[in-house]
């Protein structure tokens, strides 16, 4: 029996690297899971910033469009009613004009009216029908332009677009914060184990 005692035992301390390589392996996890907390925040910043700013810029086509609508559809509606303005106006006495517009407005109106007429006269009797449809065609020419320049895309509500910058503020504020907490935590607790060790 004495001899079994002698000899040396050799019986290695595997537990000590299983636990090495645990250590190593939650290190590296929580490494990686505050990098990619990292990366997520920015690219949820960036994103969020990214979708403001394009819903901006799409207001504002979409704005520019409707302005550009509006000008059409009136161009189209310009010539005839200038023409039966024209004749409303001319076929009204003085007295009533200044009753119903005012004298300023009256004048204004009674000049336009005789600018339009005097134009109309230097139409000669063959060209009235000529006339005629190229007043119909600008018509159409201008709605068509005006159902063209129509083509809005929608943009965010006001709750949408508050949501978002909510979103984005939480993630500046909020999240990274606790992800530099962490990320301190981490390394103190790493400082320590490596004071112990």
């Amino acid at each position: 029996l004495s001899i079994l005692y002698c000899q040396p035992i050799r019986c290695v301390n595997q537990i000590q690297e299983v636990c090495t390589t645990i250590e190593r392996t939650i290190n590296r996890t929580v490494q990686n899971t505050l990098r990619q907390l990292e990366k997520d925040c920015e690219s949820i910043i960036k994103i969020t910033k990214r979708q403001l700013e394009e819903n901006s810029a799409q207001a504002a086509k979409n704005r520019r469009m409707w302005i550009q609508r509006l000008f059409f559809r009136s161009m189209m509606y310009l010539a005839p009613l200038s023409l039966v303005a024209s004749f409303i106006i001319s076929n009204t006495s003085r007295e009533n004009l200044n009753d119903i517009m005012g004298e300023d407005l009256a004048n204004t109106s009674l000049i336009w009216a005789w600018c339009v007429s005097k134009i109309w006269n230097w139409i000669s009797g063959e060209s009235y029908l000529l006339v005629l449809i190229m007043l119909l065609g600008f018509m159409f020419v201008s709605m068509m332009l005006a159902n063209c320049c129509y083509s809005t895309k929608t943009t965010l509500t006001r709750k949408e677009k508050k949501q978002l910058g909510a979103n984005r503020d939480y993630v500046e504020r909020v999240v990274v914060e606790k992800k530099t907490q962490f990320y301190e935590m981490y390394l103190s607790q790493c400082i320590s184990e490596q004071e112990i060790i």
